[in-house]
């Protein structure tokens, strides 16, 4: 962006009233970037370029006073909550705008159905409501039999509920009882899955599938009609699979289905009960011939939780609470095309797939309190391309590198975000199982070194630009960023699981827990001084260099604790509790993540000075613009900038759909300039001007 375009932008944005300077950023390519919050100054940064992955489609909606415990998608394009706080928020599911707040129940909203003419809803008061989805008009209240509902469908015109023991049903059109379906349960309380019961409807083959106790102590599956409830087929438990132990599997609520398809989650018996941690699977049969088709492994701690078009499925990642009451888990939503949805700063209720528009969507709900709505056609296909970035201040030819993929980095022009070449990770002939360069070092010896993409710094050395990554592999290889040539490797005996780089200095540590950090002279490969952490240490998670009263230092950070060493003899100068993931430092500045903060700490003395609290989810990643100017990214996908004196917020830059996973800053014709990354890979540059300036 030339000058005059810079010039026109800044003014644009000054002078944008509400509404209007997203329209102008969108215009110039960046819609990540959205207003600042109220408080915040409305310019003060220029959008340079964006690039890589956009999310096409995603929304967060907030309104509900407690958690959120049932979601429906439907009723052409409406997104349906019901919440804690006993109301059903009714959205707009394109712009995320509230159309109405049903008020009516007395009880929390527990679970939701929706299709293009009613929403159902039922919650803890005893009564299943329907209404216009529409309008959010009250058309019918219907009493409920005694006990909590747990799962609510629509099938034909018929509202299912289930309860512990049955499955009743009404009439839509005129609220009778049609019939009560009794369900055999003989689950102990607190079973694997708060639900002891499993109802799903399968639209395509008009039936409802139920899951109960069989009279063996597991669970069966039947299909049933919905108008009179009769079996008319039993889904066959257990099944063959590749794993004996799945053999011996239970299954578990909830049940989902996917087309013509009926997914469960199982889980080994004796790990139902006692094991934290507990290992899962996931059958699927085809309703229609009630073949099992799939029972696989489905990892720790997982379970199946929506199914969808095309064969897509949620997969709930959690921990039981009942076995770590003490520890608050955040849970991420698992696509099984690969993608791994991050947002929610709590538990994950519900989730449920639906249509808008012409875009297929995936809506949770979370004990936040926040439904996040997903584009299941673009975000839930596109790969977590979460690689790291650096910032090469070649004065002839500046550059970004960011990782692509375990196994290359792109280079980028710094100022227009073109890629003008690639560090690649190549595969020696006759090592089909190496999926990493195979060099060879002054003994002939051959080096793996392993995936290049968990960390990548830049630094000069001998007058010459040069980038270090990390890898699982042997070594850690300096890069020409200009040639993508290997000029040489450091570290060869040590996997490096982080990187800092200083000028002629380098900084890795490894995978090992109880190994120090390691310094090294770039130039000759040597180690130049010895560190020692305090007492026992966990594996070291971030390196950053800095300066204290001139003096260079490195501070480290493991999962309790950052400390900082005087590089000149080694010594420790101050040691911070922390439970550190990422470290900035710079001139007698240090910046710790810890949790939803970030603690800032003078170098010279050794003493915290100020706290700062984004107050929208973990920080995962922070970077120094300058001394007195801290850019952060949260896990809600949201980067800002803040006085480092002050600890106030001076800009929010860009809002992601997705966690922030790297940040690098820089110069750029002598301008200060942010570089951002999401976890779709997503890139945007933004230049700084007048007051976000650090005098």
């Amino acid at each position: 962006m030339d000058q005059a375009v810079e010039r026109r932008a800044a003014h644009l944005l000054r002078g944008a009233g509400a509404g209007e300077r997203a329209g102008i950023l969108q215009a110039m390519g960046l819609t990540e970037a959205l207003e600042a919050p109220a408080g915040e100054p409305s310019v003060g940064w220029v959008p340079l370029w964006a690039a890589g992955n956009r999310s096409a489609f995603h929304l967060t909606l907030r309104g509900h006073e407690g958690p959120v415990l049932a979601v429906s998608v439907g009723g052409r394009g409406l997104v349906a909550s019901g919440g804690a706080d006993q109301t059903i928020r009714l959205w707009n599911g394109r712009t995320g705008v509230l159309l109405s707040t049903l008020t009516e129940h007395t009880g929390a909203v527990v679970a939701l159905a929706m299709n293009d003419r009613v929403l159902a809803s039922a919650g803890t008061d005893g009564t299943l409501r329907l209404w216009n989805p529409q309008n959010g008009a009250a058309l019918r209240v219907i009493p409920m039999p005694g006990g909590d509902p747990i799962r609510l469908v629509l099938l034909r015109d018929l509202v299912l509920v289930a309860f512990d023991m049955t499955v009743e049903s009404w009439n839509v059109a005129t609220g009778e009882h049609v019939t009560s379906i009794e369900l055999y349960n003989d689950m102990p309380d607190g079973d694997f899955d708060d639900d002891p019961v499993g109802l799903v409807a399968v639209p395509e083959l008009d039936l409802i599938a139920t899951m109960e106790s069989d009279f063996d102590g597991g669970r069966v599956i039947h299909l049933r009609d919905p108008t009179t409830g009769a079996v008319t087929a039993t889904l066959p438990w257990p099944g063959p699979s590749d794993d004996p132990d799945l053999d011996d599997a239970e299954l578990v609520p909830p049940l989902v289905v996917a087309g013509t398809r009926i997914g469960a989650t199982t889980v080994l018996p004796s790990m139902e009960h006692y094991e934290p941690n507990r290992w899962t699977g996931e059958a699927w049969w085809d309703a229609r011939t009630g073949d099992l088709v799939v029972n696989r492994e489905l990892g720790r701690n997982r379970t199946l939780s929506a199914g969808g078009p095309a064969g897509r499925v949620a997969i709930l990642t959690t921990r039981d609470r009942r076995y770590r009451s003490d520890e608050i888990v955040s849970p991420d939503i698992h696509i099984a095309q690969g993608a791994d949805l991050h947002g929610h700063a709590g538990h994950v209720h519900a989730a449920a797939f639906g249509t808008v528009g012409d875009r297929t969507v995936l809506a949770t709900a979370g004990a936040d309190g926040d439904v996040l709505v997903w584009d299941a056609d673009d975000d839930l296909r596109t790969s977590n391309d979460s690689g790291p970035v650096a910032y090469v201040a070649d004065p002839d030819r500046p550059v970004l590198v960011a990782g692509v993929n375990k196994f290359t980095l792109a280079v980028r022009a710094a100022a227009s975000g073109a890629v003008t070449g690639h560090l690649r990770c190549h595969a020696y002939p006759g090592q089909p199982g190496h999926h990493c360069p195979d060099l060879v070092n002054a003994s002939g010896r051959y080096m793996s070194l392993g995936h290049c993409g968990f960390a990548v710094a830049a630094g000069v050395v001998d007058g010459r630009w040069l980038v270090a990554s990390s890898g699982d592999g042997t070594g850690v290889p300096l890069w020409d960023p200009r040639t993508g040539e290997v000029v040489r490797v450091i570290a060869e005996k040590t996997p490096a699981r982080a990187l800092a780089f200083d000028g002629q200095l380098l900084a890795t540590a490894s995978w090992v827990s109880t190994s120090s950090p390691q310094v090294w002279d770039a130039s000759t490969g040597e180690q130049t001084v010895g560190l020692d952490w305090p007492g026992r240490i966990e594996r070291t998670e971030a390196l950053a260099f800095g300066t204290a009263d001139g003096r260079p230092v490195l501070a480290g950070a493991t999962r309790g604790a950052v400390t900082v060493w005087d590089l000149a003899n080694g010594a420790r100068l101050a040691d911070f509790a922390a439970v550190s993931s990422r470290l900035a430092a710079t001139t007698d500045r240090l910046a710790m993540t810890d949790g939803e903060r970030v603690l800032l700490a003078d170098l010279t003395t050794g003493r915290r000075t100020a706290t700062i609290e984004p107050a929208d989810g973990a920080v995962t990643a922070t970077a120094f613009v300058t001394k007195g100017r801290l850019v952060t990214g949260t896990e809600r996908g949201t980067v800002r900038v803040w006085d480092t004196s002050t600890a106030r917020p001076l800009a929010t830059l860009a809002t992601f759909a997705r966690p922030v996973a790297a940040l690098a800053t820089g110069h750029l014709d002598g301008l200060p300039t942010v570089f951002a990354r999401a976890t779709t890979g997503r890139l945007v540059a933004c230049r700084l001007t007048h007051h976000l300036r650090d005098g």
